[in-house]
């Protein structure tokens, strides 16, 4: 997942710093609501350690995980290598949330299954499927904009 939409500076004019926006934080809860509603109940939620990725993933876990600790994750802030970080989560049983940053999740993305050619939106949620010994499949796209799942 992308983090929300966020301000477009924060009042120490650090980019670490940048919060959601109001209009941020609704979208993100619609987002999260979408995602219950079709069973998509992640069973950890992990996020860059930058403001509006961890509100990002609190919401996510406020409305949809319930119970759910956020986990603080370096090597999702920009420039980590989430592709490696989701491959060393493939064994996990129960979906895993990762919560991140442009161009990050949408070359991630694209490195692992080789679909999906242009970038994410803000809030935008994509969902991979990693089996054994196959190589990882888009599943579906949440457009946070229609709340559609396009598979």
């Amino acid at each position: 997942m992308r983090h929300g939409p966020a301000e477009d500076q924060a009042r120490s004019t650090r980019d670490f710093d940048r919060a959601l926006t109001p209009a941020g934080r609704d979208v993100v809860a619609r987002v999260a609501s979408a995602l219950l509603g079709e069973g998509a109940r992640p069973s950890r939620v992990l996020s860059s350690p930058l403001v509006r990725a961890r509100q990002t993933a609190d919401l996510v876990v406020e409305v949809a995980a319930r119970g759910v600790s956020v986990e603080i994750e370096r090597e999702i802030g920009p420039g980590g290598d989430l592709r490696a970080l989701v491959l060393s989560h493939a064994s996990a049983a129960a979906p895993v949330m990762f919560v991140g940053h442009e161009p990050d999740v949408s070359s991630a993305t694209a490195a692992l299954t080789g679909a999906l050619g242009s970038g994410f939106d803000r809030a935008m949620v994509a969902a991979i499927d990693v089996e054994d010994g196959a190589r990882p499949r888009l599943a579906w796209i949440l457009d946070p904009r229609t709340l559609t799942f396009a598979r």
